[in-house]
């Protein structure tokens, strides 16, 4: 398995119709060497996905167990086990530090502006528009990244602050794979 020079990370996507799986999914992971779990909720891009989300306003106490239990049986595997919250939390986002660049060249401020995209965030639904910041084939990438939309932009998202057109992102609001996912130990 490399020697040494990897780490052997999986990613489940939580959902209310596999939830019941995760912990046998631990002992599998461990079975197979897997150093580290990152647990990402789904990301709803409809209704029927909506309602196998496991997050609320409130939170899921229930799946906090779960998780819960999870981590220590993947702690006493020596696994690292991070989480999601279950619990909306507008937090920012990390797309501020890259810059998403489609097919043609043209410059978005996140690959769901590429593309027209229907959000959908608990009984809420929006649809992002595309949105272009530039072109690569006709402007500078320095100009376009330091152009004063994007810096702003960018600003917002450092600030933990959702510009409108992020109000109904899941990554955004913490309950999917984010940075700020729950680190359980470090190795």
């Amino acid at each position: 398995m490399g020697k040494g020079k990897f780490r052997i990370h999986t990613l489940f996507v939580s959902h209310k119709n596999n939830i019941h799986e995760l912990l046998d999914y631990v002992d599998f992971c461990r079975d197979l060497g897997v150093m580290e779990i990152k647990i990402s909720g789904l990301f709803a891009l409809n209704p029927i996905m909506s309602k196998n989300i496991l997050w609320s306003k409130e939170g899921m106490p229930e799946v906090d167990e779960i998780y819960e239990t999870a981590r220590k049986k993947a702690e006493s595997y020596g696994i690292m086990f991070r989480y999601p919250e279950t619990k909306l939390n507008p937090v920012g986002c990390f797309v501020g530090e890259t810059m998403f660049v489609g097919i043609n060249g043209d410059v978005h401020p996140c690959i769901y502006f590429s593309r027209d995209i229907s959000m959908h965030l608990l009984d809420e639904v929006t649809v992002t528009k595309t949105h272009t910041w530039g072109n690569l084939l006709d402007k500078n990438p320095y100009d376009i990244w330091n152009s004063t939309e994007s810096v702003n932009f960018r600003n917002m998202l450092y600030n933990k602050k959702l510009p409108e057109e992020c109000k109904l992102c899941n990554i955004g609001n913490d309950v999917i794979c984010s940075p700020n996912l729950k680190p359980f130990m470090q190795l």
